[in-house]
């Protein structure tokens, strides 16, 4: 039996890319990178905060292949939570959990 030992309904995979995210709302667009997925959502960090609630295109680039589990490279979703990174290496400003509608 595999332990879950964040009590997830679904396996998180890790994977690092590049992304463009949109904000549908506001129309504005930021550069981000997606670190983990899984079924429903995403982690992603970006140096924009975004508001829980709101709704954003992602456009995942340069994979070739597409990892086992993620089957689009456009997704719609909406933001679960957002988050000041307070660590100094890290690359961007906010870590985000979005989920796809």
């Amino acid at each position: 039996m595999d332990y879950n030992a964040e009590n997830r309904d679904y396996t998180r995979f890790d994977y690092e890319v590049s992304l463009l995210l949109e904000n549908v709302t506001t129309g504005s667009y930021y550069d981000g990178k997606m670190f983990n997925f899984c079924n429903t959502g995403m982690y992603l960090e970006t140096d924009f905060p975004l508001e829980p609630g709101s709704h954003v295109n992602i456009v995942i680039e340069d994979l070739d292949p597409l990892p086992s589990g993620l089957f689009e490279t456009i997704y719609n979703a909406k933001v679960r939570w957002c988050k000041k990174l307070r660590t100094d290496d890290a690359d961007y400003y906010y870590g985000v959990g979005v989920k796809y509608y």
